[in-house]
């Protein structure tokens, strides 16, 4: 409502309709260790929870719909899985890489799996490459898609294939004295 200096008033409405532009990709994959059966998954953007609730069938398969509002297609995403049951010492990770390009990877049909992305495939194997490309990084964040590229060239395979089968002891050895892990550690994550 505007008034003029007569007093004469005149009123408009407007009605703006604001219209959020998304980017959408389904994510396919498997939690494994000798598959992880209803295990919790958790997606990170930027090493923050970003979706939960997502649970695996008892293959270890899981599939979820990752919706992010385009300001996040620089986002880099990170999927863990913690084990329940007789596997709840297995919490494991994997990194994947930024959503414009997991969506590139997806090859134009909007569906990322082990094909396109072996990141998918969250592992002793990928928790184990997560801790040592953490360990290289130092005070860098690893949930950058250029940290991880630069960090990962540092990576000893040898090493990465020693601490995943400790990673795999753990988990599926957990329930002996001698092997079990440490007071006040839940998981191998």
């Amino acid at each position: 409502t505007v008034t003029d200096d007569d007093g004469d008033t005149a009123t408009a409405s407007t009605s703006v309709e604001i219209k959020r532009i998304t980017s959408s990709l389904t994510i396919n994959g498997l939690a494994t260790d000798a598959p992880l059966d209803n295990a919790e998954i958790t997606v990170l953007l930027n090493g923050e929870e970003y979706m939960d609730g997502i649970v695996t069938d008892a293959s270890g398969n899981y599939s979820f719909t990752l919706e992010v509002d385009e300001s996040q297609n620089n986002a880099f995403v990170a999927i863990k899985a913690k084990g329940t049951g007789d596997q709840a010492a297995a919490g494991l990770i994997s990194l994947l890489s930024n959503v414009d390009t997991l969506i590139e990877d997806s090859q134009g049909d909007g569906v990322l799996d082990v094909d396109d992305n072996p990141g998918t495939t969250v592992s002793n194997i990928t928790t184990a490459k997560y801790a040592l490309m953490k360990r290289a990084a130092k005070d860098k964040d690893i949930f950058s898609e250029e940290t991880v590229e630069g960090v990962s060239e540092e990576v000893d395979p040898q090493l990465v294939l020693k601490l995943a089968t400790a990673i795999k002891v753990a988990i599926d050895k957990a329930t002996t004295a001698e092997t079990q892990l440490p007071e006040g550690v839940t998981d191998t994550l």
